[in-house]
């Protein structure tokens, strides 16, 4: 992708961004995987030509941190419960468990999460199975993990 839209984009103005993403649009449909580095280079150049944060240019600053949020890899139950332990040392509050794999492993996995390392209303749990229940499944796990919050 990039050795078909890289050539014609030499000679642009880095800076006219819309201008950019659209000839990008327009010479590649789809893959945003490609153009997304393009772009984000040209918010960097505009930033560092402007003196600007790049949060400025977006629409300003909002609030003086950011809770950090980590995605924790379907494993074993308690190697999960482990990982999750590990990102909460550094600092993040919020999780999205990995979810999908067999019901009584899913269940334990939440319990595991929720009870053993995030024991603390200042944690945020969310199981993504991401299609991977069958409804009656789901429901299952509902049931089994509705007072873990």
């Amino acid at each position: 992708g990039l050795q078909q839209l890289c050539p014609d984009l030499i000679g642009m103005n880095a800076i006219n961004i819309s201008e950019l993403n659209h000839f990008m649009d327009l010479a590649l449909k789809g893959h945003p995987y490609i153009k997304s580095p393009i772009d984000m280079a040209c918010w960097d150049i505009l930033g560092k030509i402007s003196n600007l944060p790049l949060c400025m240019l977006l629409g300003g600053r909002f609030g003086d941190s950011v809770d950090l949020y980590r995605a924790i890899s379907q494993t074993p139950p308690k190697q999960m419960s482990e990982n999750v332990a590990k990102y909460r040392d550094d600092g993040y509050t919020k999780f999205q468990l990995k979810v999908g794999g067999t019901v009584n492993d899913d269940i334990k996995r939440i319990k595991m999460c929720r009870n053993d390392i995030l024991n603390d209303d200042k944690f945020v749990l969310v199981a993504d199975a991401n299609t991977g229940w069958l409804t009656h499944e789901a429901m299952t796990i509902i049931k089994n993990t509705r007072d873990e919050d």
